[in-house]
Parts: C-alpha cells; structure tokens; sequence
C-alpha cells in the first residue's frame, strides 16, 4: 500500500469515527475529543500501533514499529508529507531524535508488578522530563511529547485509554519542558503472555504490552 493511499484510507476512518460519535449512543473506540488552552484536539487509534492526532486543524500521524533490533516511532505532518522519527537502538541503548538531530543514552528505571498465579503482569516505567526534552527539544507540542513517551516504551502500544491522560499532562506541562530529571511521566504497562502446549510442555508464545495508564512523578 502506497503512502498517499494510507493516508487516504487513514483519513476516511477518522471521519467515520467522527461521524459515529455525533451520531450514534456508543462511543467509537479510541477516540478522544478535547479544548486545551482553546486549541482543539482530537486523538483516533488507528491500530495498536498507530494514532491520528488533529491538533488546532493540523493532522498528523504516529507510528511505531519495533523488531528485534529497534524501535522507530515516527511523526507524519499529513499536509507537508514532513516526517520525523524518534529511534531507540535496544543494543546500544540509545536514541536517536530528527527533532534535535542528537543522540542520548536510555536512563531505564522501572518498577514491576506480578500477579501470582496469574498470565498477566504489570510494570511502570518512568520516563524522566529531561529524556522527553532530550528528544524532541525545550518547546513542547502534543504530537512531539507522545511520540517521545512512546520510544521510551519499547514493545508496548498505548491503549486508547489513555490518550486523555496524555493531554492533561500535556495541559500541565505548559510550553515548556522542564529540565528535570526527578520527575517526569510514569507509564503503567500490562503484559500478558499466551500459552500453548507442545509435546506436554506449556509454552510461552507470544507476549503482548500496552500502556494502560500514565501520570507524572
């Protein structure tokens, strides 16, 4: 699928989801409408790994993919076509910003929750405002500030729970970051692992993250 088709196919559902929240009793899953400071925005899960953001008429896009090696997450301006991307490289345990054109090693702090006798597991991991500002730089913008959050968040995809809670932290922040590295986002993250049985054994197969939550620290 070419890019122009993307972003066509991307815009189509983000008015069908507009359309069915004026229209319909049942909130269109992931979709987050909200007034910061009289800037409208409005967020839309796209996938699990893909959101659009509409901020003050302006679309963008962000994504994330991951392998073993990497983690990208990158902002598309829908009308210029300019694309930025945040890298984190697991081996070296770096990221690289086109915002800042820098490179910065990973401060990993985080906190784990286990369930016993449980497939499901929760952990929190604290992303600091001087890594976010680290980034994407000292002026703040929404679309910036969560694709930030989400490079520091290797494997994991945000839930559309959360998106509010990643504006009224944005609301807070004001424009600009602080250069703080005591506090900053704190991201709880469920894992839940999936089982299969072979030859008599019982098998982890697949693992699978999402931000369920964020707050500061």
């Amino acid at each position: 699928m070419n890019g122009k088709l993307k972003r066509f196919i991307s815009l189509c559902l983000c008015c069908f989801l507009c359309f069915s929240v004026l229209f319909s009793n049942v909130s269109a899953y992931g979709y987050e409408e909200m007034t910061i400071n009289g800037e409208k925005i409005s967020l839309v899960m796209l996938s699990d790994k893909e959101l659009l953001l509409n901020h003050n008429g302006n679309n963008f896009i962000i994504a994330v993919k991951e392998d073993s090696n990497q983690r990208i997450v990158t902002l598309e301006d829908i009308k210029s076509h300019k694309k930025d991307f945040i890298k984190y490289d697991k081996s070296s345990e770096t990221v690289y910003s086109s915002f800042t054109n820098k490179t910065m090693r990973v401060n990993a702090h985080s906190s784990s929750l286990i369930s016993p006798m449980s497939e499901t597991e929760y952990e929190t991991r604290y992303v600091s405002y001087s890594e976010i500002r680290g980034v994407i730089g000292m002026n703040v913008s929404l679309e910036r500030f969560v694709a930030a959050v989400l490079i520091f968040v290797p494997g994991a995809s945000a839930a559309s729970t959360v998106l509010n809670a990643f504006s009224t932290i944005f609301e807070n922040l004001g424009k600009l970051v602080p250069d703080d590295p005591n506090h900053g986002v704190a991201c709880k993250i469920k894992k839940v692992k999936y089982y299969r049985t072979r030859m008599g054994r019982r098998q982890c197969y697949r693992v699978d993250r999402s931000i369920v939550g964020v707050s500061t620290y």
